[in-house]
């Protein structure tokens, strides 16, 4: 008998969003520890009452195209986007072509199956 696989250590986000217009989010991203612990860290951020043009960006790690590293757990920033496909649009093209993976912008009154998606494959 083998033993148990390995543990993930690659970062996970994860959200969920309200049916009440968005105006309630949870966040989450799982982490791997910076110790030699082999579990992962597990961070929640509730968000509450986003404006339009407000956003709240959930993160697992940073990079300058060289370097990759841990970031920040979250980052607030703006966006000019009207609607859900300017928006995809918007945070898409400010992703590094060589690093991103996927994105998804779903309308939390009507749930997941109108979402718009975007992959790098």
């Amino acid at each position: 008998m083998e033993g148990p696989d390995p543990p993930i250590r690659t970062s996970r986000v994860t959200a969920l969003i309200s049916r009440d217009g968005g105006r309630r989010a949870v966040l989450g991203a799982a982490r791997p520890s910076s110790g030699t612990r082999p579990s992962s860290n597990v961070m929640t951020l509730a968000v509450r009452d986003l404006e339009p043009g407000e956003a709240v960006l959930p993160t697992t790690y940073r990079s300058d195209g060289t370097t990759v590293a841990t970031a920040a757990p979250f980052q607030e920033t703006s966006v000019a986007a009207a609607d859900g496909a300017e928006l995809l649009e918007e945070l898409w093209s400010a992703l590094d072509p060589r690093f991103r993976v996927a994105a998804v912008v779903l309308d939390p009154e009507r749930g997941p199956v109108p979402a718009l998606r975007r992959s790098s494959s």
